[in-house]
């Protein structure tokens, strides 16, 4: 009896044990499902390990890594509780933990309030999508298709649940990223029928790709071989508090589009300034003067500066052009040619020493600030001083509205009022053709090809980014007529009609083109997103006719392949981890500017501090063809 008593006590300590593994198990795996599944928990969230919280500090975004001049070592800080926290970027993304975090063999858990987006008061789901047109060049279609490849694969049967309302209460915030100069074609409320249920905030951004179909059909309304190609990401939650009057249940599509333009004199700017002023608590109103190059904006700082000092009232202009990397920082890059080439971007300017000098100068209402020196083509320090005694502090540059990407977005607290300088591009655009023409003494087609590989994409960013401004103001009517230039309009390549087959470099026939994309939204991996978009490219085709097209087979193959992701990621992707996808042929590689960085979510941390989660997009274009050895 003793022995069948040890033997059954036995027995229970083993199923104990049994019991207690399973539970761990379960517990690990459930743990595992919430940190990889909930659009509220990755990278950047703080982290509870035995009763220890970890911050994750989110002050070095994948978007911020590029505007370190560190950025080939190792960052590491430390949280408010002395716990070392180390990251490494580079072809891959670590995160560890100090050495008795990991000992205790705990697995984090995230933990934050809800998950939140601009309109949106919780966010409980994303998917994201991609889509294209091959012929007629319809912007609308790509958008219509890449919203469908977003939805059309998912179903929401818990929404009653989630939202006290369900479908009447649904918000939808799709955010499209595509070349903006077609955006002007962009028919939305097309895009909007795609979605049956909720109210929908769009939100447009530079991005997506145009690359080439390899052929123009006249019959297919083509003017040219443009492939558009358009990511839509689409959050579902519920509506913001300030917007839930107007989130009713018939649907209804809505444009992030700020105030209306209006053209102003220098005394009503003076006269909004006095409103803000009495409107503020503060010794000082910061006011932002934002534009696109061209748009006018530092002569109307300038100018306002000179009204408000003839009224008597002490001011300062801050310039965000003294906050650009010097270019022997630039030389220092991951990729010196291209930061270079595309210096003016906001990826090239020290946004971390701008948000930390004028947050600073914020709280003590004085501070000393750097300028741009044109001759020297560098910034020079200390040209600029904010003493106690100003009363108005105007700062004015590209990017100060520049909402979704860090650390940019954090500039938003700083300032009293916002304003945007408009300005059509095409005048934008021959204005800073003219301008830069002058300063680099270039001819102007030299000068021209510089500015649209350059100045255009960033000018199209910052007019994205004209929805944020509390004003957004044309030039003032008392603006001297001699200030704006003569427009004379430009022939904008690509738009003559071409048919035909198109001829591609290093190959004597195009024979397929495929078009694929891919995402990383937990390390910003962008060779993790480009290797997911050429599989998304590739992986669902097959040419059984190669070896009938090809006189040689796979040996006279030619694969180009064109990666496209945000500028500030093309230095992070390692080609040599994309080759092993593409087994047979010979393979030319090249990344170019597109793709999206989509803003997932923000969220309040513990102790008030915010993370932001963000998704990496990447655009494959693979053309298969023979091989040219002439």
């Amino acid at each position: 009896m003793a022995r069948h008593g040890s033997h059954g006590e036995s027995w229970r300590v083993m199923s104990a044990l049994l019991l207690a593994v399973i539970a761990s198990s379960l517990t690990s795996s459930l743990a595992f499902l919430t940190l990889s599944s909930l659009p509220l928990q990755h990278r950047g969230a703080p982290l509870l390990c035995e009763q220890k919280r970890i911050d994750f500090l989110p002050r070095y975004t994948r978007a911020e890594f590029q505007q370190d001049p560190r950025s080939t070592s190792m960052l590491l800080r430390k949280n408010k509780e002395g716990h070392k926290i180390e990251r490494k970027w580079g072809k891959g993304h670590r995160t560890s933990l100090d050495a008795e975090t990991a000992a205790a063999g705990t697995l984090p858990i995230a933990s934050s309030k809800s998950t939140r987006l601009p309109g949106m008061d919780r966010v409980l789901f994303i998917e994201t999508g991609f889509g294209a047109d091959q012929h007629g060049q319809n912007i609308t279609k790509a958008a219509v298709r890449a919203c469908r490849n977003a939805i059309e694969f998912n179903s929401i049967p818990s929404i009653a649940a989630l939202l006290p309302g369900g479908y009447a209460d649904m918000v939808l915030r799709v955010s499209l990223s595509l070349p903006l100069r077609y955006a002007g074609k962009l028919d939305l409320e097309q895009v909007r029928k795609v979605f049956p249920y909720g109210r929908v905030i769009f939100n447009l951004q530079e991005g997506g790709c145009r690359l080439s179909s390899g052929i123009a059909l006249e019959k297919m309304g083509d003017v040219g071989d443009d492939m558009l190609m358009v990511a839509a990401h689409v959050a579902v939650g519920s509506a913001a508090p300030e917007s839930e009057d107007d989130a009713g249940g018939g649907g209804g599509g809505v444009v992030e589009t700020g105030p209306e333009p209006e053209t102003h004199s220098y005394a009503e700017l003076v006269e909004y300034v006095r409103e803000a002023r009495a409107k503020s608590c503060a010794k000082q109103v910061w006011i932002a003067v934002v534009g696109a190059p061209g748009s006018g904006k530092s002569t109307v700082a300038q100018r306002l500066l000179s009204k408000l000092t003839e009224e008597g009232v002490k001011s300062v202009v801050v310039p965000m052009d003294g906050y650009h990397y010097y270019r022997k920082e630039l030389d220092l890059m991951p990729n010196p040619t291209l930061f270079h080439a595309r210096r003016g971007a906001h990826w090239t300017f020290n946004a971390s020493k701008l948000v930390d000098d004028l947050a600073r100068a914020k709280e003590k209402g004085e501070g000393v600030f750097p300028a741009f020196d044109h001759a020297d083509a560098d910034p020079s320090e200390r040209a600029v001083t904010l003493s106690p005694d100003v009363q108005v502090v105007v700062v004015e540059g590209l990017y100060l509205a520049l909402r979704e990407v860090e650390p940019w977005r954090q500039l938003q607290r700083l300032f009293d009022e916002t304003w945007f300088v408009e300005g059509e591009e095409q005048v934008l655009r021959e204005r800073v053709i003219r301008r830069n023409a002058e300063a680099w003494q270039l001819p102007l087609p030299a000068t021209a090809a510089r500015v649209d590989a350059n100045d255009i994409p960033n000018m199209r960013l910052v007019q994205a980014c004209a929805v944020f401004a509390d004003r957004r103001l044309r030039l003032p009517s008392d603006f001297p007529e001699d200030a704006q230039p003569e427009y004379t309009p430009a022939a904008e390549a690509g738009l003559s009609p071409v048919h035909g087959v198109t001829k591609m470099k290093g190959m004597k026939q195009a024979l397929f083109i495929e078009a694929g994309f891919g995402a990383d939204q937990v390390g910003l991996d962008a060779t993790k997103a480009a290797a997911r978009a050429c599989r998304n490219a590739i992986e669902f085709n097959s040419i059984p006719a190669i070896r009938e097209l090809m006189a040689e087979g796979y040996s006279d193959m030619l694969i180009r392949v064109t990666v496209c992701v945000p500028g500030q990621f093309i230095a992070q992707v390692d080609p040599e981890a994309l080759r092993p996808l593409f087994p047979y042929g010979s393979l030319q590689l090249s990344l170019q500017e597109g793709g999206a960085l989509f803003l997932s979510g923000q969220r309040t941390l513990h102790g008030g501090s915010e993370a932001l989660d963000w998704m990496l997009v990447a655009i494959a274009h693979v053309v298969v063809g023979v091989k040219d050895d002439t």
